[in-house]
């Protein structure tokens, strides 16, 4: 199966910079356990995107990139003042390198000021939307392929979010999510472009056998198990960006693959426009 047009980004950052540019392509998922370069402990249903990544074509470009003036798109991508985040910045690898486990980094993002600052991070936030969950702040080894974890500390790989447990019917109107790079180097959003509710309608038409209450992530698996060669996206998040993202509608995860110092990301739902 070719890229599906569903999710688009938009044309442009706001310093007018091309985020197809920040796009780049592979050709799949497959088994985390089939992999011989995983390191880390995944469950044993998890998918993790191929390794080899691209640039978009031409024609994958125009199928993800909204060119409309004042289009709403379905992945933001925003460059956040200095003033807004520089307190909650971790702006020197020097600064996390004595640091060996989260559990100790996290006293680093635990402290009475380091909490103010994010609350006055909050209070920008909210003249764009409403939030329903406050502020996290996440750190993850450098060098992951994907970050998330369930509780036992196994990776689940690609996945979708369901905080809010909302029906397919109902999945578009779930909160979003803003997730900012706070860390000192880029770090990834990993994605599938197709909505869950467009993964069931091709599923059934394809004979699989699905439940409507089969949403989140069991949905995307039965996708990723059936097309495992469509294609995965990764959207590069540099320092002091973020992204809002439909991460309770679409298949994604975040990687630092390419990081070589502690990554660290602060998490909010709501609902945004920004």
């Amino acid at each position: 199966m070719g890229l599906l047009e569903d999710i688009r980004f938009p044309q442009r950052l706001s310093d007018g910079s091309a985020v197809s540019s920040r796009i780049q392509i592979n050709s799949g998922t497959i088994v985390a356990s089939s992999c011989s370069r995983i390191e880390k402990k995944y469950t044993s249903w998890a998918r993790i995107p191929k390794s080899k990544w691209r640039a978009l074509s031409v024609d994958e470009e125009l199928s993800l990139i909204s060119y409309k003036d004042n289009d709403e798109t379905d992945v933001q991508l925003i460059r956040f003042p200095e003033r807004v985040v520089g307190n909650i910045r971790v702006t020197k690898s020097s600064e996390t390198a004595t640091y060996k486990t989260k559990e100790a980094f996290s006293t680093l993002t635990t402290s009475k000021e380091y909490l103010a600052h994010l609350s006055e991070l909050e209070n920008y936030i909210k003249q764009y939307g409403t939030i329903t969950k406050k502020a996290l702040v996440c750190t993850n080894y450098p060098r992951l392929i994907t970050t998330t974890t369930d509780d036992s500390k196994s990776m689940i790989g690609l996945h979708v979010d369901n905080w809010y447990r909302y029906p397919l019917s109902r999945r578009d109107k779930s909160p979003k999510r803003i997730c900012i790079n706070v860390g000192t180097d880029p770090r990834y959003l990993l994605l599938l472009n197709v909505r869950v509710n467009k993964m069931f309608d091709i599923l059934e038409r394809k004979g699989v056998k699905l439940h409507p209450s089969q949403v989140g992530t069991p949905l995307a698996l039965a996708f990723m198990n059936e097309f495992p060669d469509y294609p995965v996206l990764r959207l590069r998040i540099e320092p002091e960006e973020g992204y809002i993202a439909p991460t309770e509608n679409i298949v994604h995860d975040g990687s630092t693959i390419d990081m070589q110092s502690w990554d660290v990301a602060v998490h909010i739902l709501g609902h945004f426009m920004m």
